[in-house]
């Protein structure tokens, strides 16, 4: 006699027999692993278990924590393990609401939002083993274009591997039929997670004729980000399209007959991939304890005691790879780079926090001496000030070409602009071009501009 529980009661001879084919089972580790093979025995007996929603709730914080754990400073900012939780709440609940839509037929024949939303966000949950592979610390063995490319690849794989898993999932759950309209529904939903995740992460921007000159990092992230927007819009409408057509059969949510326990083995492990970071935190959570530090008083624009608190410790007392604020490559960064480089002159920090934030500055310097950059008359000012007093080595750039185009540039400044200079920035100029040498300064030159640069004898007699 079947159980007259409404969660577990079965209801068609076809469910029957699907439940009889594969009874649920204890929630083991192996079946974890099996889940995350696509196993349809596995899928059921996970579908099966209550208490698999909260074994769930502690995998994702697990998974929190091999997302964080060298990335943000836990001790102070503890919200930052909660936002898995969060994430993964609101898109199991659209994707759900999707499947709802999708799986309607002429009869309704799903359940209610409160008795199916729990089981389809269980199964969900369950995925989140996937990201301990984001723990893999690339950032420590690589260098920083190497780590981030193979980042981006693990990023790929896992987001593939769940869209593939969830399409099994709603296959076998759901009954759900034909196939490639089940595809077209998860495709859809994470095509447009994709996109409006790439609208809200901020990226560098696009670099074109006298941009700002970007590291390999960046570059990488910018391209991924550019031709996932080519391939990911398109592909949006098709989806639509696809996912809109009626479908023949309604989808119907598998039932059971009894429910399956969670074995104590996975409670267990669910603990340990929780307690493990009690032993991995003591050795990255210092470094991120003081970039945190350091970001705070640079956003603050406290920068004297930014660079004091910097200079007390070697570059390998923070993260690897750490790049500080501002990012260059973002739109409006903050704080402004010019604001930052004055105050640098002024101090004397340790070479390595220097020459950060100087190769920041020269990354930004060739968009601003170049003939196509748009650049305030403050923030023109405020370059001249920096380049006066920095050694050539520090601002001239390195490529033959950029460097013609920054002198040019200064040479154009000096004798034929629209730009009404000041004579302190008159004096400044002429101080620059002074240091330039001879075959740097003539180099490439166009040949429509005056060689002599007349305002600034000028200034130079006076």
């Amino acid at each position: 006699m079947t159980n007259p529980s409404a969660e577990f009661a079965l209801q068609t001879p076809s469910e029957e027999r699907l439940a009889e084919e594969a009874r649920p089972q204890a929630v083991t580790p192996l079946t974890l692993i099996r889940f995350l093979m696509g196993r349809r025995s596995a899928i059921l007996d996970v579908a099966a278990s209550p208490h698999a929603l909260a074994l769930g709730g502690v995998l994702v914080l697990s998974a929190g924590f091999a997302r964080e754990y060298d990335g943000e400073d836990l001790l102070h900012e503890p919200w930052h393990l909660l936002i898995p939780h969060g994430a993964s709440l609101l898109t199991a609940f659209l994707l759900y609401m999707l499947v709802r839509l999708t799986g309607i037929g002429k009869t309704h024949q799903l359940p209610t939002f409160f008795r199916g939303f729990p089981m389809f966000l269980r199964l969900y949950w369950m995925t989140a083993p996937l990201a301990w592979l984001y723990a893999i610390p690339f950032e420590r063995w690589m260098s920083p274009g190497d780590a981030t490319l193979w980042n981006l690849r693990l990023l790929g794989i896992v987001s593939v591997w769940r869209v593939v898993l969830m399409i099994r999932v709603i296959s076998v759950v759901y009954g759900a039929a034909p196939l490639w309209r089940v595809i077209s529904t998860v495709l859809l939903f994470g095509d447009a997670v994709m996109l409006i995740a790439i609208r809200f992460v901020p990226v560098p921007v696009l670099n074109l004729m006298g941009g700002v000159r970007m590291t390999e990092s960046e570059q990488l992230l910018q391209t991924t980000t550019f031709l996932l927007q080519i391939v990911g819009f398109p592909s949006l409408f098709i989806l639509l399209i696809m996912t809109l057509v009626p479908t023949a059969k309604p989808w119907t949510r598998m039932t059971f007959s009894q429910p399956s326990r969670v074995h104590g083995t996975t409670w267990l492990l669910a603990a340990i991939s929780i307690l493990i970071w009690r032993f991995i935190l003591p050795v990255t959570q210092p470094e991120q304890q003081r970039r945190r530090v350091a970001e705070q008083l640079i956003m603050a624009q406290d920068f004297p005691a930014a660079f004091m608190f910097m200079s007390k410790h070697d570059q390998a007392d923070f993260p690897p790879h750490w790049s500080p604020p501002p990012h260059v490559a973002q739109p409006n960064p903050v704080p402004p780079i010019n604001d930052l480089i004055e105050v640098l002159i002024q101090e004397s920090p340790a070479e390595w926090v220097r020459a950060i934030f100087i190769e920041k500055f020269r990354n930004t310097t060739e968009q601003t001496l170049t003939r196509y950059g748009f650049v305030s008359d403050e923030r023109l000012s405020s370059t001249l000030r920096i380049l006066d007093r920095l050694p050539l080595s520090e601002w001239l750039p390195n490529d033959e070409w950029r460097r013609a185009e920054a002198v040019g540039f200064l040479r154009q400044l000096s004798s034929n602009s629209n730009r009404a200079l000041s004579e302190s920035e008159k004096a400044c100029l002429l101080r620059i071009l002074d240091k330039l040498p001879p075959q740097a300064a003539t180099e490439n030159q166009p040949t429509d501009q005056p060689t002599d640069p007349q305002p600034l004898d000028e200034a130079k007699s006076e």
